[in-house]
């Protein structure tokens, strides 16, 4: 998986950055800060839990930015599952991509 440097959601550009303590001293896969704009992943993370873990912080991010109030156990379940149907549906919107 490519990890983006940055994922833009609405107006706003969130820098994506990498943490290799984030579990070991905040015991978290993932984190997204509101105030910075920025998501931090841990860098210990297979390729799965990696794209799990970056999908389930955007939506983290959508869920600040839309003023949403998601439910968080419910937001980790829809970012699970919504990462398994996109990867095992990868063409679904590859046509809107190459426009």
């Amino acid at each position: 998986m490519n990890v983006p440097s940055s994922v833009k959601v609405g107006a706003f550009i969130i820098a994506v950055n990498r943490d290799p303590f984030l579990m070991a001293s905040r015991e978290a896969y993932g984190e997204y800060h509101p105030s910075k704009l920025e998501i931090v992943l841990d860098t210990n993370l297979n390729k799965q839990k990696e794209g799990e873990t970056l999908l389930h912080e955007m939506l983290e991010a959508i869920d600040a930015i839309y003023d949403i109030e998601l439910d968080h156990h419910k937001l980790s379940l829809m970012a699970t599952a919504l990462h398994q149907v996109v990867i095992e549906n990868p063409n679904i919107f590859k046509e809107l991509r190459n426009g």
